[in-house]
């Protein structure tokens, strides 16, 4: 995804509010692979099966974080 400069007032980079995003050619790509996954059973399973895959690997990286800061804490 693309930021245009110009929608940013005075300069700041960092305030959400100014963020608009400029829409690509990319943006039709990820729509047709969303509607093609959406439309066949299989293909939505495994898409998200392998979502769920990588929350649950998310999820025990940051408990595993969790745990060793509080170790280093006490």
């Amino acid at each position: 995804m693309q930021v245009n400069p110009s929608v940013f007032s005075s300069g700041s980079m960092t305030s959400p509010a100014t963020y608009v995003p400029v829409t690509t050619r990319f943006d039709s790509d990820i729509l047709l692979a969303a509607e093609t996954y959406l439309r066949n059973p299989i293909l939505a399973n495994k898409l998200t099966e392998r979502v769920y895959d990588l929350l649950l690997t998310d999820l025990q990286s940051q408990q595993e974080r969790l745990n060793n800061y509080r170790r280093t804490r006490i």
